[in-house]
């Protein structure tokens, strides 16, 4: 991202999102980006629509991406539940003699219920964006994923 873009999301100094329809304006908000720690200033004029920006020239490249990604997980830590859509995946086998076999696995839709869910959790060596645990005592590993179109 370019120099001004859009942020959905500021960082208060306790670490919690705030929106721009809710911030002070301006500075007096005291928010950073979530992406580059830089100061932000929320802009709530009557042409676009409200959103935060960098303060002067700011070559930050991912501060809309982890607004998004962090808000994401604050939602998923306090409402503990996720949708997930279905997930078709087929694998081809290669044996080193015979012909190339497939295999396709589908995974329906389902909702995950949580009972407890931790964020930034190491898992296999692995720093997953959230684990949970849902009553069966089965756990969950989520990660989050952005993504956009390009704008023509």
């Amino acid at each position: 991202m370019s120099v001004g873009q859009h942020i959905p999301f500021g960082l208060r100094p306790d670490g919690s999102l705030i929106d721009p329809f809710t911030a002070e304006r301006g500075l007096t908000c005291n928010c950073v980006c979530p992406g580059c720690r830089l100061p932000l200033m929320a802009r709530q004029g009557d042409i676009l629509v409200h959103h935060f920006s960098h303060v002067g020239n700011n070559n930050c490249r991912n501060g809309q991406t982890a607004a998004l990604l962090l808000a994401a997980k604050q939602v998923l830590q306090s409402h503990r539940r996720i949708e997930l859509p279905e997930l078709v995946v087929t694998a081809t086998d290669e044996p080193r003699f015979g012909r190339p076999r497939q295999k396709t696995f589908r995974q329906r839709q389902a909702r995950w219920d949580f009972e407890t869910v931790q964020l930034e959790r190491s898992v296999a060596g692995h720093r997953a964006d959230a684990y949970g645990i849902r009553a069966d005592g089965s756990a969950g590993v989520v990660e989050f994923r952005i993504t956009a179109k390009p704008m023509s």
